[in-house]
């Protein structure tokens, strides 16, 4: 579903402090609630004042996902202040798939299924490799519509680099109003020529 035809208004961004900082801000701008859980405060409060003037809000939520309970009580006290999130845009790294699953029981729903957009990193790993139980597991969901997007590189002159942050949050944002349930930003192939 894209956003154009959003029913709620509530947007969760997991570590959106950083390379999403700019799809926070624009769905912010775009009237949006915007809650984005992060680990540092200082960089959650400057992006929250950075979205002042929107016609929406970020809500900045200081908490670490690698601390399955810290991370919990922070979605539940989230859901109740602001109401379940009809999306989510989660930037989780493959080592911490509980995460995953815990935002997926956050935005649950089986009377109005939430959209989970998966983030895939390529700095590491091929991520077209990624944690295919994981994957497998939140598309079985009937509670959540499971979409991935996958960050690539991009090769020109024959040289290849790592996307840009701008770029990053361009392909998001047209990825999530598109409502498109897998894509690519950038290339992934050939793998061998990643930076």
């Amino acid at each position: 579903m894209s956003l154009q035809g959003r029913h709620g208004h509530h947007i969760l961004v997991i570590g959106g402090t950083g390379m999403l900082a700019g799809v926070c801000r624009q769905l912010a701008e775009d009237g949006y609630s915007v809650s984005v859980v992060a680990r540092t405060t200082e960089r959650l409060r400057h992006l929250a004042a950075s979205a002042r003037s929107s016609s929406g809000v970020i809500h900045p939520i200081a908490a670490d996902y690698s601390r399955s309970a810290e991370f919990e009580r922070a979605l539940v006290s989230d859901c109740e202040q602001f109401g379940r999130p009809s999306l989510a845009l989660c930037w989780i790294h493959n080592h911490s798939r509980d995460a995953a699953v815990q935002v997926a029981g956050a935005i649950g729903d089986f009377a109005a299924p939430a959209d989970f957009y998966n983030i895939l990193g390529s700095a590491a790993a091929n991520p077209i490799q990624a944690d295919a139980e994981l994957r497998r597991d939140l598309k079985r969901r009937k509670d959540i519509r499971y979409h991935e997007i996958t960050l690539g590189f991009k090769i020109e002159n024959g040289q290849s680099r790592w996307l840009t942050h701008a770029e990053i949050c361009a392909g998001i944002l047209v990825v999530v109003r598109d409502g498109s349930d897998q894509a690519i930003i950038g290339t992934t192939t050939p793998w061998e020529m990643r930076p």
